[in-house]
């Protein structure tokens, strides 16, 4: 029989890698000969879900973790959380300078804006990974 934590583990590994392709199929779309529409789309559907994902780590790692006492969170458990609000932060700001319009006046800036943040996505997403087993060793046993 599969646990809660196990089918928390799966649903989040899932979002990560989706995550992952949708940034590359992002990157894949910044050359000239893909409509602003194209990339509209894929804009939309990384919000949706990047969104989702938060959505699930509140509810499976984050809130489990934060009951926990201070000394029993685990490794990179802080600074990871730092990280992820500070790419929040970043996401919503390139999500503001860039807007549809933005982007057909300055596809160039735009590709140099996308290619930064998700270079800094993939590093976070990357460190996370390494990371949740011991998270999911942490509220194994809430």
């Amino acid at each position: 029989m599969t646990s809660s934590i196990d089918t928390a583990k799966n649903a989040i590994e899932q979002q990560h890698a989706a995550i992952v392709d949708c940034c590359a199929m992002l990157v894949s779309q910044l050359r000239p000969d893909v409509s602003i529409e194209e990339i509209g789309k894929a804009r939309m559907r990384l919000a949706k879900l990047l969104h989702d994902n938060v959505i699930a780590e509140e509810a499976a790692i984050n809130g489990p973790i934060r009951r926990l006492p201070t000394a029993k969170r685990p490794l990179h458990f802080v600074d990871l959380g730092a990280e992820a609000a500070d790419l929040r932060r970043r996401y919503t700001e390139h999500v503001g300078l860039w807007s549809i319009p933005a982007i057909s006046e300055d596809r160039e800036g735009y590709a140099v804006s996308v290619r930064a943040l998700v270079a800094a996505l993939s590093g976070h997403l990357s460190r996370k990974r390494a990371a949740l087993p011991g998270w999911w060793r942490a509220i194994a046993h809430l």
